[in-house]
């Protein structure tokens, strides 16, 4: 029995001990941790606020197929692991002095005096986000107090809604601010070529020389068929009267009145500088400027419209397929998982040794 003894003694310090202080610590010393769980998606607004034709089913399938993209998850991933929501869970949890408890076993909580670099390296150890094949973020929160792991998660997905807000309406803004300036350069441009317009219209007196061109040429038209007229009606005159006759006399003065006139109306159309035709000119300069303008801000203003509609459907909101519960048993430690693991390795660890002294045994002389 000595002998027996003897040889279960190194079985007993290799496995033994270091079973008996495990267990020990699990059972006794041991901190638990609560795990919750949660599930969603980022859906973006040109996909629709509710669910489609076919329920949760076709939500989760749609999700995959164009209401967020991978790299809408990794984004809200790394911003939940980020030190901006950790200072936003310290701030409303005091999730430091949680963690740091001296009514948690030392091995798990959190040092006294840790840096932030730890402080943030610990709080990463406690969620877990993973990203499935369809973008929807399955995300895991541990605490060693099951109502502060449901509150605490419940904060995180509520903060990463307000984060992916503000993220899509800032862009959406931009875009739109964008488009406003240039909304409000064509404007300007606009009021310019207007007012240069209204200048040269004030200055030359004429309100559309083009139209003022057409009265003209009307009129001489109208005075050329009357001087027609006071020709053939001087060529009848002069076929039975003398030039001197009163008559003939009269109707001559009449015709060099009517040509007279019709060079001054002729005389407006070219000429100097003030002639209808330089006026023409000038005026379908700035007409062309005005109409220029004029279909960019209207093209700039259409742009509005459709930038603004744009924005409204790139607008995304985080949709929760599962929302965390208050955990009812801790999760952690796996008891029955790392007792299992610890027998098989020291188990292992002292086969080993009792082979490699069973060889060295074996070689001595």
């Amino acid at each position: 029995m000595p002998n027996l003894n003897r040889k279960s003694l190194p079985a007993l310090l290799v496995i033994g001990l270091p079973m008996a202080i495990l267990l020990i610590y699990l059972f006794i010393f041991a901190s638990g941790r609560y795990e919750t769980e949660s599930k969603f998606y980022i859906r973006s607004a040109e996909n629709g606020g509710s669910l489609p034709a076919g329920g949760m089913f076709a939500a989760l399938l749609s999700a995959g197929s164009g209401g967020m993209s991978h790299d809408d998850a990794n984004i809200i991933v790394e911003y939940i692991r980020s030190q901006d929501m950790l200072e936003l869970l310290d701030e409303r949890f005091s999730l430091r002095e949680a963690f740091s408890s001296r009514e948690l076993d030392v091995y798990s909580r959190l040092r006294a005096n840790a840096s932030n670099e730890e402080f943030l390296e610990f709080y990463r150890k406690q969620v877990e986000a993973n990203i499935g094949p369809s973008s929807i973020v399955t995300l895991r929160f541990r605490a060693f107090d099951p109502e502060l792991a449901r509150d605490v998660h419940a904060f995180i997905l509520k903060e990463s809604e307000a984060f992916v807000n503000r993220i899509s309406k800032n862009l959406a803004n931009m875009q739109i601010d964008f488009i406003h300036q240039e909304v409000d350069r064509s404007e300007q441009r606009l009021r310019r070529t207007r007012n240069a317009l209204l200048a040269f219209q004030n200055e030359a007196k004429s309100v559309d020389p083009e139209q003022e061109t057409t009265v003209v040429f009307s009129n001489i038209s109208a005075l050329e068929s009357q001087l027609s007229s006071l020709r053939a009606e001087l060529t009848r005159l002069r076929s039975y009267l003398t030039d001197d006759a009163h008559q003939v006399f009269t109707l001559r003065a009449q015709i060099r009145g009517l040509e007279q006139q019709i060079q001054e109306e002729k005389g407006r159309l070219t000429g100097d500088q003030e002639s209808l035709n330089q006026l023409i000119f000038e005026y379908q300069n700035y007409q062309i400027d005005n109409d220029f303008a004029m279909q960019a801000f209207t093209s700039a203003y259409a742009s509005l419209e459709a930038t603004r509609l744009e924005a409204s459907q790139q607008l995304k909101n985080l949709v929760a397929i599962q929302r965390p519960a208050l955990p009812m048993a801790p999760a952690y430690p796996r008891k029955g998982y790392i007792l299992l693991s610890a027998l098989l390795v020291l188990t292992l660890s002292y086969a080993i040794g009792r082979l490699v002294l069973s060889v060295i045994n074996d070689h001595r002389p």
